[in-house]
């Protein structure tokens, strides 16, 4: 089994980008908008010892925003969604740095 980390999008902009998955890739209608912070992975540990490890690695990061610059398609390839992140990339990098 594969396990990742993802920060779901809310409100507006969460919808916007589950509605345009929608129209092009009707397949994935199902996942919900959100930014990756780690891609899926098998796991050494159980999930209970990875959660504890995602809680207090995350625990040492202060809330930080992020600004979307940007929305782009790999259509007609596939219908995957995908943000720019101007603001906030370097946090999301460090902690996904950290989480790695």
């Amino acid at each position: 089994m594969s396990y990742a980390v993802v920060a779901y999008l809310p409100g507006r902009l969460g919808r916007l980008v589950d509605d345009l998955r929608r129209r092009l890739n009707p397949s994935h209608a199902c996942w919900l908008a959100h930014v990756t912070i780690l891609p899926p992975r098998g796991l050494r540990a159980t999930p209970e010892e990875a959660t504890a490890v995602l809680r207090q690695t995350c625990a040492g990061f202060d809330p930080f925003e992020i600004t979307v610059n940007g929305l782009s398609t790999f259509w007609p390839v596939n219908g995957v969604v995908y943000l720019s992140i101007a603001a906030g990339s370097q946090r999301l990098v460090q902690l996904h740095d950290a989480l790695n």
